[in-house]
């Protein structure tokens, strides 16, 4: 039996992902294809139930906090960015006193 989470998680870890694109038929950038006989021989690593559950639990949680993170610093890139503007617009036009600042 397979937790749905972790099946979703081992979808996408490398290992699996390699079986599935060395499987996969179809010419690049068209659709895809793969044969459910190809899936059923995909190798994966089942663990028990209260195991996947644990695992799919915790790495939820990661990435959660991955994504969090990531969004965070998008916005101080953002701000950082409109600051150094703001900056060098003060300084071309006069607003900061360089004379002050360079000696």
């Amino acid at each position: 039996m397979l937790d749905s989470r972790f099946l979703v998680l081992a979808m996408s870890a490398g290992y699996l992902r390699h079986q599935i694109k060395s499987v996969i038929s179809g010419a690049e950038g068209l659709a895809n294809n793969i044969a459910k006989s190809d899936i059923m021989e995909l190798l994966i690593v089942v663990p028990p139930v209260l195991e996947q559950v644990r695992i799919a639990s915790c790495l939820g949680r990661a990435i959660t906090s991955n994504k969090l993170h990531c969004e965070s610093l998008r916005e101080s890139i953002v701000l950082a960015k409109e600051r150094r503007a703001a900056l060098i617009t003060a300084a071309v036009t006069g607003q900061i006193p360089l004379e002050e600042m360079t000696g």
